[in-house]
């Protein structure tokens, strides 16, 4: 990869490098490459990937999304350049998208001043993008659910999902994309930025 050139780190499972996973009751590992899933699926079809109310993740509407959205906010933000938390919202950024970085213990990167959490945000959000643990995902659903407007879609990065916050954030209307890296679909639907 140039220096010069963004990407997600290697661990990051959606970028150019294939990925493997260990099939279920065996020491077997098997090959995935991007765009495929465990179940045999391609992005964008029906299967065990959760799927969203108002946006059923196909590349039509991620398409639309993507290029519908002005500012995202991007809760877990980080400082250090090797974390996928900086590069992955500074390509966004590059791409022309407003970056609102949320994290209490920072108190500024991509040279945007960092927000404690949502609520302090005052700017309109269109979609809130989740570097955080699945299991600390429940723990934003009010914050979301609290700004005004709210936004159009939560996008969770790869390997993040949760399915009791995203019911309750599509009952409220606003889209989910679980476990799916939002630099990659920009890539992949709207060219890259770098």
């Amino acid at each position: 990869m140039a220096e010069d050139r963004i990407g997600c780190a290697p661990r990051c499972r959606g970028c150019a490098a294939p990925r493997t996973i260990r099939d279920e009751g065996s020491r077997r590992r098997k090959r995935l490459t991007w765009g495929t899933r465990p179940d045999g699926g391609k992005s964008g079809e029906r299967g065990s990937r959760p799927m969203s109310a108002g946006i059923e993740e196909t590349d039509d509407q991620l398409r639309d999304l993507l290029r519908e959205a002005k500012t995202i906010a991007v809760v877990g933000a980080k400082d250090g350049t090797s974390e996928d938390a900086y590069r992955i919202p500074l390509y966004m950024q590059q791409a022309g998208y407003r970056i609102v970085p949320v994290n209490p213990k920072l108190e500024s990167t991509l040279n945007e001043a960092c927000h404690a959490d949502l609520g302090a945000i005052d700017a309109e959000v269109d979609i809130v993008n989740l570097f955080r643990a699945s299991e600390h995902v429940p723990g934003h659903v009010d914050e979301i659910l609290d700004l005004d407007p709210r936004p159009r879609a939560v996008w969770m990065q790869l390997g993040i999902h949760n399915g009791e916050a995203a019911q309750r954030l599509r009952e409220a209307g606003i889209g989910v994309i679980q476990d799916r890296c939002i630099m990659v679909d920009h890539r992949r639907l709207l060219g890259a930025s770098d």
